[in-house]
């Protein structure tokens, strides 16, 4: 396991962007829309079909805009990640926010476990929060760096479609980092 390199990351995450940008932009609409149009019903499946896609991205593998629906493959344990995952953040955010915030950064690696190949959401939650604690504050500077990047789009109309596609090759870079693998 090698330490979070957030310049390294960005970098490498920059350059698989640049590599795949049709791809992952495409991808990246798709998982909104679809997500959005079954009212969240498909969040979990595609944002693990995403990841994975990203993931096979930063490891060097080929990726298609069809791999983001890669997720359904999962999709019940997928679905109730996501679930557990936005609940615990919802009741969190109701107690002051900080404790939301909190928990999304305990667990900001559970779906990239998933998209890994781990099929069960509790053990992916428990992984990512065993990462996370064990690694608190370099963890905490690249999700502060990674949401930062994602949202910086956002100030400039459209701009999340290019930032947010940015931001996940960079967290498919750090969790391949950090949990080396197989190429997908």
């Amino acid at each position: 396991m090698q330490p979070l390199d957030i310049g390294e990351c960005l970098r490498r995450g920059w350059e698989t962007f640049t590599a795949n940008a049709v791809a992952l932009v495409v991808g990246f609409i798709v998982m909104v829309v679809v997500s959005g149009f079954t009212c969240l019903l498909c969040l979990g499946p595609m944002t693990v079909g995403y990841s994975r896609m990203c993931l096979r991205a930063a490891r060097g593998g080929t990726v298609e805009i069809g791999d983001v629906f890669s997720g359904f493959s999962q999709f019940g344990p997928s679905f109730l990640l996501m679930f557990l995952f936005v609940v615990m953040v919802v009741i969190g955010s109701a107690l002051f926010v900080l404790p939301g915030m909190i928990v999304a950064l305990l667990f900001f690696w559970a779906p990239w476990f998933m998209a890994d190949g781990d099929n069960d959401p509790i053990s992916c939650l428990k992984r990512s929060m065993a990462y996370s604690l064990a690694n608190l504050g370099p963890v905490l500077v690249f999700v502060l760096v990674n949401a930062l990047i994602m949202n910086l789009g956002h100030a400039v109309g459209v701009g999340g479609l290019l930032t947010a596609p940015v931001a996940m090759a960079m967290a498919a870079h750090g969790f391949a980092r950090a949990f080396p693998a197989a190429a997908m």
